[in-house]
């Protein structure tokens, strides 16, 4: 962070912290459980993913499906699986002292990371997952 603005940033998420917020608690473990095999994130041999910021600047745009009070729009790759590819959104950025909060939705297609998995519709039928994942960052962070 340079004068409250931040000017470089990176972070790297355990994927065994995922959560699941959409399915009853009965079977939240047994999808979970299959989140961590090799179907999709193959955590055995990948166990963190990260994302390194290429570039930030401020946002006033509304869009729908970006976070609530989103005031910086960030750029950046993410890596996960031995894949590494550009990802950009809005993000809410909130300074308080020496301390950050930054929150934002990411939607991503999950096939650029190598996660087809049921993802061919004609093939998969009823079992099809869609490609598009939807990650809801919550970050906080200290000035160094």
């Amino acid at each position: 962070m340079v004068d409250e603005k931040i000017t470089q940033g990176s972070f790297t998420i355990s994927i065994s912290s995922i959560t699941n917020f959409d399915l009853p608690d009965e079977v939240k473990p047994i999808l979970l459980g299959h989140l961590m095999t090799a179907d999709f994130f193959n955590v055995a041999a990948y166990p963190t993913a990260s994302f390194v910021i290429t570039a930030i600047a401020p946002y006033s745009g509304v869009s729908e499906d970006a976070i609530e009070n989103a005031n910086f729009y960030i750029k950046g790759d993410f890596a996960m699986i031995g894949r590494t590819n550009p990802v950009e959104f809005p993000t809410k950025i909130i300074f308080k002292d020496n301390v950050f909060t930054i929150e934002a939705v990411i939607t991503i297609d999950r096939t650029k990371w190598g996660m087809d998995y049921m993802s061919d519709e004609a093939a998969a039928g009823e079992h099809y997952i869609y490609k598009e994942v939807d990650l809801h960052l919550k970050l906080v962070g200290k000035r160094n």
